[in-house]
């Protein structure tokens, strides 16, 4: 902020003088730091009056619609089998990750611009992330959403990330959250992949089955889906893969003897073999 300060006149000083003297600009020290943007008044203050509005990475085909079900959905549990018997420190890392499902509606809506929100950053660090669950079973862009949203006659709304209070350990962090009127349930989610080659026909995580190109199941990104779908307790993910010419979009619905099948592995790898290291790396951090 620049304040400004104009010079006192004297008695020999008029206001008929053609040559008045500048003002004295003086800038708050403690406002050096801010974050500046371009306007058409050039840069200004985030967040002042000046600053453009930011725009909304919704897609909203269907205005007027019911508010998009908390996630993870109320009433659904999670249930958890695997038995383990932690030592203290093991404890109170475990007793950290607790939330609330009030705090795990907050985590979401907060973190919904993703990459760009360091609080997205943060969150991930403790929990194991559901990109990461293919890799452990076998030990995107807005015109995309926007190409989505009108091929499929959807409207699309950004999701944060979804840490269920029955397994805090673990998070899912999809690509957004879906509102399909015609379909039953009506809300689900969607997960977009960017691949730099021509067309469908060149991706490796598909395959084409009656001419319709679907998700191979063996692929990590069909196990990051059923993640999303297990900790959100939502039914349905719709798959995007955009390539240079064009996109295809899959629907895929929740697996429940799938999910069952990776949850022990998920448990196994976090409490036995991801929790330690990250231990590890925290003493060595608070060691420097």
């Amino acid at each position: 902020m620049i304040v400004c300060k104009p010079v006192q006149e004297s008695k020999h000083h008029t206001r008929t003088n053609k040559h008045p003297q500048p003002g004295i600009c003086k800038l708050l020290h403690e406002l050096v730091g801010l974050n500046l943007v371009d306007s058409k008044f050039g840069p200004v203050p985030f967040g002042s009056y000046q600053c453009p509005p930011e725009k909304s990475r919704d897609s909203i085909n269907y205005p007027g619609v019911p508010e998009f079900a908390q996630l993870p959905v109320e009433g659904y549990h999670f249930k958890f089998h695997y038995k383990f018997e932690p030592n203290y420190k093991q404890q109170c890392h475990l007793e950290s990750l607790k939330v609330s499902r009030e705090i795990s509606a907050t985590i979401e809506a907060e973190t919904r611009m993703q990459s760009e929100c360091q609080l997205w950053t943060h969150v991930r660090k403790p929990q194991l992330i559901a990109r990461r669950f293919g890799e452990i079973c076998h030990v995107r862009g807005a015109n995309s959403s926007d190409s989505y949203s009108d091929f499929c006659d959807v409207s699309v709304k950004q999701c944060g990330i979804i840490i269920h209070p029955d397994a805090p350990h673990l998070a899912a962090s999809p690509d957004a959250k879906v509102f399909n009127p015609r379909k039953t349930p009506p809300f689900g989610l969607a997960e977009v992949k960017s691949c730099d080659v021509e067309d469908v026909s060149q991706v490796k995580h598909l395959i084409t089955v009656h001419g319709q190109a679907c998700l191979k199941k063996s692929q990590k990104y069909y196990y990051q889906v059923q993640g999303q779908l297990a900790l959100s307790g939502l039914q349905w993910c719709d798959f995007i893969t955009d390539t240079h010419t064009d996109f295809t979009a899959e629907r895929i619905c929740r697996d429940e003897e799938f999910i069952n099948s990776m949850q022990q592995k998920w448990d196994y790898f976090y409490y036995n073999i991801y929790m330690d290291v990250l231990l590890h790396q925290s003493r060595i951090f608070k060691c420097k």
